[in-house]
């Protein structure tokens, strides 16, 4: 059998693995120091990206609002000028079937009167009568 011998430790020992242990926590205290600088980076880096993200999502998204806006201005455009002209064009055919009814009128006006009269009538005359006519119903 093995005879148990007491263990002696000097306080010089004690003090030694005093100064370890101080050593190992001041390194433990430096590594986590390094950590939450290494974090601290990390959540701005996050942080700041981000930021730019919503920066250029705003920044796309005012490009496409210019955008809309300048393609509904300019369609807004053609369409007036395209409703000008067939109204134009819808005023111009008027005028012409209004003066194609007048011509008509004027003919059957000239004919009837000249079958009541038997005398023919001034195709002008018809035209003064039939505008004159026009002009009191107005």
């Amino acid at each position: 059998m093995t005879e148990k011998r007491p263990v002696t430790i000097s306080i010089a020992q004690f003090s030694a693995q005093d100064d370890d242990k101080a050593g190992n926590l001041a390194k433990a205290e430096a590594i986590k120091s390094e950590a939450a600088g290494v974090l601290a980076a990390y959540e701005k880096a996050i942080a700041d990206a981000r930021t730019e993200a919503q920066s250029e999502i705003a920044k796309a998204g005012a490009q496409i609002a210019a955008e809309t806006a300048k393609r509904e201005a300019e369609f807004a455009q053609r369409l007036g000028q395209q409703t000008q002209a067939a109204e134009a064009k819808i005023k111009a055919s008027q005028t012409e079937a209004l003066a194609q009814v007048r011509l008509i009128a004027s003919d059957i006006a000239a004919g009837i009167a000249g079958k009541l009269t038997g005398v023919g009538v001034d195709a002008a005359a018809a035209s003064n009568a039939v505008e004159a006519a026009l002009k009191e119903r107005a």
